[in-house]
């Protein structure tokens, strides 16, 4: 690519926005040690005894669902302790910034005591949490 890329000139613009080049470092950083330890973090996440709550936004660009989906997959479906996964379908990557309403519904619906089976739908809205998946 070239400078003058229309790509090029629209990533210069986003990074030279209120100095925002300053956090190239520390994300670097954030996702060398991701890298490093993201494997062990799941690996003790499925052994740990605590119920897990997965929920995810539809929109999210940075970690697609495909990713929810592997992590719910791979390490905690099996698990012998309660668990959930939720897609929200408005919802982004920041889900309780943007889709707070949606996360208080999960909430409400995990600490009320009254197990949903997936597939579920939470509410009859377009973007009502929808259970895809429960573990025991």
């Amino acid at each position: 690519m070239k400078p003058d890329d229309p790509d090029v000139k629209a990533l210069a613009a986003i990074f030279g926005y209120q100095d925002g080049v300053q956090v190239v470092p520390e994300t670097i950083k954030y996702l060398n040690e991701r890298a490093q330890f993201e494997v062990s973090f799941l690996e003790t996440l499925a052994r740990s005894s605590f119920p897990v709550t997965l929920i995810w936004g539809v929109h999210d660009m940075v970690s697609p669902v495909r990713v929810a989906e592997f992590v719910w997959s791979k390490y905690l479906q099996a698990r012998p302790v309660s668990g959930a996964f939720w897609i929200a379908p408005c919802g982004n990557h920041y889900l309780q910034h943007d889709q707070p309403l949606a996360v208080a519904q999960i909430i409400r619906a995990g600490i009320g005591g009254k197990r949903q089976t997936a597939p579920a739908n939470l509410s009859g809205d377009v973007c009502s949490p929808v259970l895809v998946g429960t573990a025991p």
